[in-house]
């Protein structure tokens, strides 16, 4: 199964470039991590997009490891989770690819955009020993 773009990979300065950007989180399961675990270790070490990849992935987000579960969560602040490019983003095609390739109950994907209404759920995995989800709250200074 081929998850990655074909064709050249551009450097990826995100926090230098104006653009819309997301709140992005992907919970896994002990199947699922194991088997993003393997798709990343097989990637070709001396390309520049599989530096990317791992960059972006692998330092990029805040992961947490339970290691009783063996579940992974990834969580990526401010990014660019465009889709629409995958030559310019190959970890996001990557990602997106590898989850669509996933039952529902092995993984909970969440991305928040800059506006409002722009939030995007995938997966079924809510019952996730990092209770990874989101919330939507009125607030007030009322006592």
């Amino acid at each position: 199964m081929n998850l990655l773009p074909q064709g050249q990979v551009q450097s990826l300065k995100r926090s230098q470039n104006m653009g819309y950007y997301s709140d992005v989180g992907l919970a896994l399961n002990k199947e699922a991590a194991i088997k993003f675990k393997n798709i990343l270790d097989n990637l070709d070490e001396q390309s520049q997009e599989t530096k990317e990849i791992k960059s972006f992935i692998l330092n990029d987000a805040k992961r947490r490891n339970n290691a009783e579960t063996g579940e992974e969560l990834y969580i990526w602040y401010s990014t660019k989770w465009y889709t629409d490019d995958p030559a310019y983003f190959p970890e996001i095609t990557l990602t997106e690819n590898f989850i669509k390739n996933l039952e529902d109950d092995k993984f909970l994907f969440i991305r928040i955009g800059e506006n409002f209404d722009d939030i995007e759920i995938q997966g079924d995995y809510w019952a996730n020993s990092f209770d990874f989800g989101f919330e939507r709250r009125l607030v007030s200074n009322l006592q």
